[in-house]
């Protein structure tokens, strides 16, 4: 459904307010839509317990909150401590169905600590919550389907934020600036416009749950606090730029699902010390990990050598071990791009035990536990897994 002049006017109104600051210290160019104010400065239809509604589809019965005033901030505190919306709402004897929460509805509202949400709430739209520094706690309840641009923006007292598996709709810069541990349950789509869902959010830890199947491009870019994410085997798909400048990020686990890391996926992100490469990649994309100038190994399972670039490990120390499946060490020292680094080290990735140097002798076999300790004497060698001359045997 269309939105009237109105709420033309209102969204255009929310989008400036919030987007000039961004643009003025930024090479963007915006091309602005010619817009029709109508004069009745009013952006609320009827107000019912202290809660401002604006209907949204009069042969429906369906209506918005809003906010009282026509702009941002007209009324600043016009939401206070906890709010509860009703799932259904009276207004002359006509009962209409909340569906959705509008823009800018609790706009700069820095008194709002707490808002329970009803199961009729399928939108939570552009800037809903826009700067809520008093938000402590909100539930998004499973019928919600659309997270609009900027809607948690600021919200900088939030501890916790899950994101039902319904939602299939995050704009840009949504979780921005919020904190604490995030919960994701839905497939976080890609960036739009301007920025990926959680585009400098502040969160320190983020679990996407199991069953879950792609991270959207730039979905975390410059979440300069996160240090800690769990990524489960159900991701197939780890977009361009999802975790670039994540500089608190220690560690990072790769599932075996994944096939090809896109460009610049964790470019810049400084504090990886190490990496592992499943099996299953074939590919690492431009810039992928440049810029991650303190790791201190390299772990690639794949037995053929993934396709890199120039770019892909550009400013990693080239001389740091390289550690790739036995038999693939003269494979990747040919490899192009990969030939620049200078420390292979072959290992059984099964058992994570480097190969030894083997220096034949007048033995037939040269014999190692999993310790890598030499047997010398193998006449009566015990039952179990052994390296015989560099390969992982069962006697």
């Amino acid at each position: 459904m269309k939105r009237n002049r109105k709420q033309a006017k209102h969204l255009f109104l929310l989008c400036f307010a919030i987007l000039m600051p961004l643009l003025a210290s930024a090479d963007v160019s915006v091309d602005v839509p010619n817009v029709v104010f109508e004069e009745d400065g009013i952006c609320h239809d009827f107000e019912v317990d202290g809660i401002y509604y604006r209907i949204v589809d009069k042969e429906n019965l369906t209506v918005e909150v809003t906010c009282k005033g026509d702009v941002p901030l007209e009324y600043p505190e016009e939401y206070s401590g906890v709010v509860t919306i009703p799932s259904t709402t009276t207004y002359n004897d006509t009962v209409y169905s909340v569906t959705s929460i509008g823009a800018g509805a609790f706009f700069g509202c820095s008194s709002l600590s707490g808002v329970n949400i009803p199961e009729s709430v399928t939108i939570i739209d552009g800037a809903a919550f826009y700067n809520c520094s008093s938000l402590a706690a909100i539930s998004i309840p499973g019928s919600v389907a659309s997270i609009g641009a900027f809607a948690f923006c600021g919200c900088s007292s939030l501890t916790t934020t899950t994101i039902p598996e319904t939602v299939t709709s995050i704009g840009m810069f949504a979780f921005a600036s919020c904190t604490g541990e995030l919960f994701v349950n839905c497939n976080i789509p890609s960036a739009t416009d301007y920025g990926g869902a959680f585009w400098s959010g502040k969160f320190t830890k983020v679990t996407i749950e199991e069953g879950v199947t792609s991270i959207g491009d730039y979905a975390f870019l410059a979440c300069d606090r996160l240090a800690s994410i769990t990524i489960p085997n159900s991701i197939t798909y780890i977009g361009e730029g999802a975790f670039g400048g994540c500089g608190s990020l220690a560690s990072i686990n790769i599932p075996e699902s994944i096939t090809s890391i896109g460009y610049a996926t964790f470019v810049e992100c400084t504090s990886l010390t190490s990496i592992t490469l499943p099996k299953s990649v074939t590919s690492i994309g431009n810039s992928a990990f440049e810029g991650c100038k303190n790791l201190t190994s390299i772990t690639c399972k794949a037995v053929a050598p993934p396709s890199i670039s120039s770019t892909t490990f550009r400013s990693v120390d080239t001389s740091i071990p390289v550690y790739v499946p036995m038999t693939s060490v003269t494979d990747y020292q040919a490899a192009e791009a990969w030939k620049h680094f200078t420390n292979f080290i072959g290992m059984d990735m099964d058992t994570q035990i480097e190969t030894p140097e083997l220096k034949h002798g007048d033995s037939e076999a040269d014999v190692y536990d999993l310790n890598g300790r030499r047997i010398t004497n193998t006449d009566n060698l015990k039952g179990g897994i052994y390296i015989i001359n560099g390969r992982k045997v069962v006697n």
